[in-house]
């Protein structure tokens, strides 16, 4: 059962260090603090290009409320390392494999308890990770349907600079305006029109950085192969997944 709680201490000491280690490996240009809510509880939604891209959203936000992530189960808990660390910091993930009804309604009865218990959710509506800098995958529409009917606004956070990782490589993190579902709109219109957003606010590619060539390895370090996209680049993936919009 997922209730609003303090971070663990674990969590706290974590954030505190890799803050540290995270602005001396890389340049990290950060716009748009002063649009994160102070006063209610919200959901995130950011592009998706490399493992680093959580990490960063829980380093540049506050620590209260918890940030609860929903993140397809594929690659998360597949060691039993990993397993130990995501449990020490508090499990801040709730795990979704989209091929499965039964698994994607989980998924939205988690969101809305996330919601409802004031802790703040982070989703990545593409569902897999971006192949390219500057180019976003079709939105899945379920976390705009969650947010439509939990009244419950959005917060776009696009990311660049992170498909490559080297030593004091540029990453960008533009943070834009919260956005509530309009009367007038549907789920599936919420979810064009914030996709249409994060390709307004999608920070240019900032290149590879003095270093491009050092320490690369960190780049795949905690990720597996990218999974191949059949679909067409528009705006969202419908729920029955046969019409693509």
């Amino acid at each position: 059962m997922i209730t609003i709680s303090q971070p663990p201490l674990a969590f706290m000491i974590t954030k505190i260090f890799a803050k540290g280690l995270f602005r001396s490996l890389f340049k990290i240009e950060l716009y748009g603090k002063n649009n994160i809510p102070k006063e209610r509880n919200y959901i995130i939604i950011s592009n998706h290009l490399n493992w680093i891209d959580p990490f960063l959203i829980l380093m540049i936000f506050p620590s209260s409320p918890k940030i609860i992530f929903i993140a397809e189960n594929e690659g998360i808990y597949d060691s039993k390392l990993k397993k130990s660390f995501i449990n020490k910091m508090g499990k801040p993930i709730v795990t979704i494999n989209r091929d499965e009804a039964k698994s994607r309604i989980r998924a939205v009865r988690s969101m809305m308890k996330v919601i409802k218990s004031k802790n703040n959710l982070a989703v990545f509506p593409e569902g897999r990770l971006g192949h390219a800098e500057g180019r976003l995958f079709p939105f899945y529409v379920g976390v705009f349907s969650v947010a439509k009917k939990m009244n419950t606004p959005v917060l776009p956070v696009a990311i660049s600079g992170t498909k490559v990782l080297s030593f004091r490589n540029p990453l960008k993190i533009n943070i834009g305006e919260l956005s509530y579902c309009r009367k007038t709109e549907t789920d599936e219109d919420f979810a064009k029109r914030m996709a249409l957003k994060m390709r307004e606010i999608l920070p240019e590619f900032p290149g590879e950085g003095p270093f491009p060539h050092r320490m690369n390895w960190m780049t795949n370090l905690f990720q597996e192969g990218l999974r191949p996209f059949e679909g067409e680049y528009n705006l969202i993936i419908k729920r029955n997944n046969k019409k693509k919009n």
